[in-house]
């Protein structure tokens, strides 16, 4: 492991951070969807062990997408950061609504 200080090209960095926090912002709106479908319907249903698997994805989106998007944000992953944000955005705002509903 070098410590070397001289400025190093990004976009390599930057695309696939892009990349990780498109992943996961999908991660999170399937997690949620899939939570609504759970909760609120009985089309799925199934043991804890699947529930828990099914939920994963929301605390990976949740921290994820903004850590991700962080070093995305300067480079050429930016755009797709970008949309794994607006998934986020998205979905949250969806979990909340859900979390509201069930009282």
């Amino acid at each position: 492991m070098t410590l070397d200080t001289r400025p190093t090209q990004h976009s390599d960095a930057s695309e696939r951070a892009g990349t990780l926090a498109l992943a996961l912002g999908i991660a999170f709106a399937v997690s949620t969807v899939l939570t609504f479908l759970m909760t609120l319907t009985d089309i799925i249903g199934g043991p804890n062990w699947l529930r828990a698997l099914m939920s994963a994805g929301i605390p990976l989106g949740f921290f994820g997408v903004p850590l991700s998007f962080a070093v995305a944000r300067t480079g050429l992953g930016r755009q797709r950061g970008l949309i794994g944000v607006a998934l986020a955005v998205v979905s949250l705002v969806a979990f909340v609504a859900l979390l509201f509903a069930m009282g």
